[in-house]
């Protein structure tokens, strides 16, 4: 009886190193994981805005368009167009 309870608590043992060593393992894939997708969103973001503050070129966008809205007679005087407002 006590050959197989060693035996037991040695196969007890082994799995306890396997399961940390398992999740050390995991430990380590899941950091790694979470670095790559860091640097790959990082790099996306970089890619698709190019660097540019979206909010300043929004910003400049909305009041180009309200200034071209708004300058529509004077802009088709200037191109010599028949029926201008002017």
């Amino acid at each position: 009886m006590s050959g197989l309870h060693q035996r037991i608590c040695h196969l007890h043992s082994e799995f306890d190193n396997h399961n940390k060593t398992r999740a050390e393992d995991l430990s380590l894939l899941e950091t790694r994981f979470q670095t790559v997708q860091n640097s790959f969103a990082s790099t996306l973001k970089a890619a698709m805005t190019g660097g540019l503050h979206l909010e300043w070129v929004g910003v400049l966008l909305f009041a180009l368009g309200v200034f071209l809205a708004s300058a529509s007679p004077e802009i088709a005087m200037f191109f010599g167009h028949p029926r201008s407002c002017g």
